[in-house]
């Protein structure tokens, strides 16, 4: 998706603003709260790895063009009401339909003997899908609004989370490989985009957003149709 925004920069600005702005614009007419789910990439990554997190209130740097689009969309959307919500989140993963999220690449791999590259040097904060859309659901109930991070308590990296992973699911990680370069890549990342869930613990400090291990175990538990296609896939093609 970030190099698909840096090589279609036209396509990006339509999705990532364009579109927010005109749904907000329809939204204002009727009354109705716009909330706008922006991104880790709106940031820089200067950040010591696995040292801090930005805050809220941070500087915005973006690297990318996906960042750009989506810092653009964040300014419209908190512009035209001060009722609007922006969360900003990190590198999802959940109970996924096309089974295209991180977790569904390592598996899907490993357990075809395959090797799967992952990056060493770049680190944010893993966020589980079932988590964030629960929590949204409580601002709304709360009323929140302005800008707020939802986001995973872990900072880790691919290559730390695909290990993770690899563990979870019994599959063999030595088949996981460390890369620290970008030369394949065609956008710029951020090497710690990690953030740090400080006005949520304020207004909801019995909400807690789980880490990698306790969100896979619920997924496995509680969503295991999503998975049937890459850990039992005989069973999918029934």
């Amino acid at each position: 998706m970030v190099d698909c925004c840096e090589k279609s920069q036209n396509k990006a600005y339509d999705i990532n603003y364009n579109a927010v702005f005109s749904l907000s614009l329809e939204a204002k007419k009727i009354g109705a709260k716009t909330i706008y789910i922006s991104t880790d990439y709106v940031f820089g990554g200067v950040l010591p790895i696995y040292g801090d997190k930005y805050m809220e209130e941070d500087t915005i740097s973006q690297l990318n063009v996906y960042g750009q689009t989506k810092h653009r969309g964040e300014q419209f959307v908190l512009s035209i009401s001060k009722d609007n919500l922006v969360v900003r989140t990190s590198s999802l993963f959940g109970p996924d339909k096309l089974s295209k999220n991180f977790p569904c690449q390592v598996v899907r791999k490993l357990k075809d003997n395959l090797k799967f590259p992952a990056f060493s040097h770049v680190v944010s904060t893993p966020t589980y899908t079932v988590d964030l859309a629960e929590c949204i659901i409580q601002l709304l109930v709360h009323d929140c609004c302005g800008v707020m991070h939802l986001a995973g308590p872990e900072s880790v990296s691919k290559y730390d989370w695909a290990l993770k992973i690899a563990n979870n699911f019994n599959l063999e990680n030595t088949l996981i490989e460390k890369v620290d370069s970008f030369l394949a890549l065609v956008a710029k990342r951020p090497l710690n985009s990690s953030l740090a869930n400080n006005r949520i613990g304020n207004i909801l400090p019995e909400f807690k957003f789980r880490g990698i291990q306790d969100a896979l175990e619920d997924w496995m538990i509680n969503f295991p149709d999503s998975l049937d296609d890459i850990v039992n896939p005989t069973k999918s093609k029934l």
